[in-house]
């Protein structure tokens, strides 16, 4: 699957397009999530970078930033609009944002 064929609607920044098509990051885009979503290449923690529509009336939450990055387990480690914030969160994640959320076990980069 791809993000391509899954959600052709969803526009890739920059960025994050760079890093896919240089292999650093792997598309996990699936019919079944509600938008794409990108893994560092080998990477097997599953933290993953989710990119929502530009448009908050056609995200799944309208009132959440386009872009987030969180562990399998839930734990947030980017939540904003910034591209390259985020592709930097996916890959070296080193805090989480949310205080109330448990400390993340990930490794520090």
């Amino acid at each position: 699957m791809s993000h391509l064929s899954e959600f052709p609607e969803i526009s890739i920044p920059s960025p994050i397009a760079k890093a896919y098509s240089s292999a650093l990051i792997e598309d996990t885009s699936h019919g079944l999530d509600a938008t794409a979503s990108f893994i560092c290449k080998g990477d097997e923690s599953d933290t993953r970078l989710w990119i929502y529509h530009e448009d908050p009336a056609q995200r799944e939450y309208p009132d959440q930033p386009r872009i987030n990055v969180c562990t399998s387990d839930g734990k947030l480690i980017y939540l904003g609009d910034n591209a390259e914030e985020a592709l930097a969160a996916l890959l070296y994640p080193v805090a989480i944002i949310d205080p109330l959320l448990p400390a993340c076990n990930l490794p520090l980069v």
